[in-house]
């Protein structure tokens, strides 16, 4: 039966066989509350592909298998659609004909994931139409974004879904890649959200036309420009599949001051890190607690280099900073993500994210202090850095999407600790190239709730921006970012940060250096000598 307040859609697709990335897009919109997909356009055979021969569709093609891998998956969505009229439209760009397809079926808009549009511009129909454009272009013909030189840089790409209508939903991604340049799957799967975003803003009514609803696209990379691209990445490729030295070394700090004080422009930096570790490993993401003995203790995400999965591991700083082995408190036998710490009157909880199992867990430790407990399955979601709050009378559990983990934020609320948690109603709240990966524990300064997050503009300099949560409520978010504290320069790890965990009167924080190495790829970074070991771990 329809409802009157619900969205209904209609999916324009080249066929039952889609990309990874365009699949997650039908998904989502089928899992968004007051959404109703009633129909699907598709060709009666694929269109035709403009670069499919020469030399330009060979390079495009392997510069496809190099940059894109989960998000060009083929998957066949059969099920998705299972009882919806399948209208059957013509080859090639999206026409006013196969948009009238479907709003025949009571279409109110219409996602296309189709190639390309329409040369003589976009369809005036009664059903606002969406469609994606990449830094400017279309989806091209094999589904994905053509190749263009904005992939092969560091800097944050956008990705636009545009309606006729005037709505657009816009994301910005800046996951640096395996081999070079963007993470096109971070970027591909994160934007598999901006359909539900859209459906939100068209629910929410009327907007201005945007001058952004233009057909125009930029012309296509040179021959030239596509022979450079594809040596890059193939030669990236080829030397990845060997043993490299990491590009630098993470260790753990006590900053003996409120994390507050690091809102200010000119704060101290009197960070006192901890012995240096074995060479080739680092220690990152530290989270404290004090045991019944009242002992400082922190977890932590341990490395021991290049083809490790990293395990959480305790230490206990001392003040004379001399430390003993530390103790591995949890390991399998894929990467875990970091331990967030929850420190109650029962207890001393733990949340970490399992990426390999999809699941974020819980975990008490045990009075002996020599391991994680589990307690159960938080979430049946992974989250990427999972982090919890209470706020309101509510528990708040942020932490990031798997498929985009530096560009799309995601909140769960729930009544008490340990759930069972619903989504927030805007989920994701977020999304953006850099401050959505949370980068440690909320604190209260000036009466305002804050949020730590991750700086990745600069992949050389990691960062933390505190965020000043304006509304936090089980239906609308909204924070600023105030301060990107880059950490703490002249110091031994002065090159980046990551974490910043309030311990109350100090707070335990991370810092990067970059080692002495010399990359096979990179000849122009210098070397130096590494100083020995202080200690064994």
């Amino acid at each position: 039966m329809s409802n009157a307040n619900e969205l209904r859609i209609g999916i324009l697709c080249n066929g039952p066989t889609l990309p990874h990335w365009q699949a997650q897009c039908i998904r989502h919109l089928l899992n968004e509350p007051g959404i109703r997909i009633v129909a699907v356009g598709m060709p009666d055979t694929s269109g035709p592909d403009n670069d499919a021969r020469g030399l330009r569709g060979k390079l495009n093609d392997r510069l496809g298998e190099l940059l894109f891998h989960r998000a060009r998956a083929q998957e066949d969505v059969t099920s998705l659609f299972s009882g919806l009229p399948v209208a059957r439209i013509g080859q090639g760009a999206v026409d006013i004909a196969s948009v009238q397809a479907l709003e025949k079926h009571g279409a109110q808009a219409v996602l296309s994931l189709l190639p390309d549009m329409p040369s003589t511009g976009i369809p005036r129909t009664s059903a606002a139409l969406w469609w994606f454009s990449f830094e400017g272009d279309p989806i091209a013909p094999q589904g994905l974004p053509a190749i263009r030189s904005w992939m092969m840089q560091e800097a944050p790409a956008t990705v636009d879904l545009v309606s006729s209508a005037g709505h657009i939903a816009s994301g910005a991604y800046s996951d640096p890649g395996a081999l070079v340049g963007l993470d096109m799957d971070a970027l591909l799967l994160g934007s598999a959200w901006l359909p539900v975003e859209m459906s939100r803003a068209t629910r929410r009514g009327p907007a201005v036309i945007s001058d952004r609803t233009s057909t125009d696209k930029p012309g296509r990379e040179s021959l030239y420009a596509l022979l450079k691209h594809w040596l890059r990445t193939e030669m990236r490729h080829v030397f990845s599949m060997k043993v490299r030295p990491a590009s630098g070394e993470w260790n753990l700090g006590i900053y003996p001051h409120p994390v507050s004080s690091l809102l200010a422009e000119e704060g101290n930096v009197n960070v006192r890190w901890l012995t240096s570790p074995s060479p080739g490993s680092s220690r990152a993401e530290p989270f404290g607690y004090h045991h019944t003995d009242g002992q400082l203790n922190v977890l932590y995400r341990k490395n021991d280099g290049p083809g490790s999965i990293g395990t959480i591991a305790r230490i206990r700083p001392r003040n004379d900073g001399v430390l003993k082995r530390s103790r591995t408190m949890l390991s399998t036998a894929s990467p875990l993500g970091y331990p967030f710490v929850v420190a109650r009157p029962d207890g001393v909880y733990v949340v970490v994210c399992y990426p390999h199992q999809q699941r974020t867990e819980l975990f008490r430790i045990p009075g002996s202090n020599d391991a994680l407990d589990h307690v159960r399955t938080l979430l049946d979601k992974a989250l990427v850095n999972p982090t919890l709050v209470e706020h309101e009378g509510r528990w708040w559990l942020f932490g990031t999407d798997m498929d985009a983990p530096d560009g799309v934020l995601r909140v769960h609320h729930a009544a008490s600790f340990e759930g069972p948690y619903t989504p927030h109603a805007q989920d994701p709240v977020k999304m953006t190239g850099s401050g959505c990966r949370p980068a440690g524990t909320f604190f209260v300064h000036d009466g305002h709730l804050w949020r730590p997050s991750a700086d990745n503009s600069d992949p050389g300099a990691p960062a933390v921006i505190f965020n000043r949560i304006v509304e936090l409520t089980p239906d609308r978010f909204q924070e600023e970012a105030v301060r990107t504290f880059p950490g703490f320069p002249g110091t031994l790890y002065g090159h980046g940060i990551r974490t910043a965990c309030d311990m109350g009167g100090f707070t335990l924080v991370d810092g990067f250096r970059p080692t002495a190495e010399v990359r096979e790829m990179d000849i122009s970074e210098r070397s130096s000598t590494r100083k020995p070991k202080a200690y064994e771990e």
